[in-house]
């Protein structure tokens, strides 16, 4: 069996996207309600007393009037609901929000999900829930998502910039394109990064960002540079932030090998949106 798991979103880029989760149990009133081995959970409440639990920390940033997809990996008999808890921008708890009655009646794992909208002006993060109403029901994972985001579910297949990609570690509230236009919407903690193709360089060559950028936050726009053997040498930034709704000029950055490194032999271009930003990319190009 698997062991019960958060799939976190809006996490910071140096941690996993599943990450192994303690889980806080309320409704509990005998030891022997809820018992966990190997990460797997077994609650059968014996009083009209739900069962509940969550994570005991993180949290997914979102959005006001945002719908989330909330699943679980169970088996069993028994009826449970699904749903979240909702933090304001300072983590304090402020509403929950479930679904109906969902039946379990399996031997074997199934899935099980639910989709909640976030009805609160002031929320900004959320912690997935599952309730065990009657019956005996083994929970072997939770997760939520964001539809129309960007997670590790979709990044291979998500909207981007022709001839680039997301960074392995991108995750964004929202990430959709119409015609041509991308848009990319990060929660508090969350940064997508995009990459263009590997071009050939050397020292003294200068690099043009060219497109439109719209909407408000900041960029953080570079080079990742690298040997003749494709062995990363190191990174030149440039911040990039959108004033007046728009950027009015994308940097050149010239190459030059870092001290102590190989020679560049090649670049990628990199465009990384900040946390808590909201933009519009259109026609970006990169080039001599």
């Amino acid at each position: 069996m698997k062991k019960i798991a958060l799939l976190i979103l809006a996490v910071l880029l140096a941690f996993p996207v599943m990450a192994a989760a303690k889980m806080k149990i309320s409704g509990q009133k005998k030891p022997e309600e809820v018992t966990e081995k190997d990460g797997v959970y077994t609650v059968a409440p014996q009083g009209k007393m739900r069962i509940q639990l969550y994570p005991a920390k993180g949290g997914v940033a979102v959005l006001p009037d945002m719908e989330v997809e909330i699943s679980a990996e169970v088996s069993g008999s028994g009826n449970i609901s699904l749903g979240c808890h909702i933090y304001n921008s300072k983590n304090q708890w402020k509403a929950s929000a479930g679904s109906k009655l969902i039946r379990v009646d399996a031997e074997e794992s199934e899935t099980v999900k639910a989709t909640i909208k976030i009805n609160r002006a002031d929320a900004a993060s959320v912690r997935p829930w599952i309730s065990v109403i009657s019956g005996k029901v083994n929970i072997e994972e939770l997760k939520l998502r964001i539809p129309g985001g960007l997670d590790a579910a979709n990044l291979k297949i998500a909207p981007v910039i022709p001839g680039w990609q997301y960074g392995n570690m991108s995750r964004a509230l929202k990430c959709a394109e119409d015609k041509g236009v991308l848009e990319i919407v990060t929660g508090r903690r969350q940064v997508v990064e995009l990459m263009s193709s590997l071009q050939s360089a050397k020292d003294g060559d200068v690099f043009k960002f060219t497109g439109n950028v719209t909407g408000k936050g900041r960029l953080i726009i570079g080079l990742h540079l690298y040997n003749k053997s494709n062995a990363w040498q190191g990174t030149t930034w440039v911040q990039v932030p959108i004033a007046n709704g728009k950027v009015d000029k994308l940097p050149a950055i010239t190459v030059k090998t870092p001290a102590k490194k190989s020679a560049v032999a090649y670049i990628r271009g990199a465009i990384r949106v900040t946390p808590g930003s909201s933009v519009k990319l259109e026609n970006i190009q990169l080039g001599k």
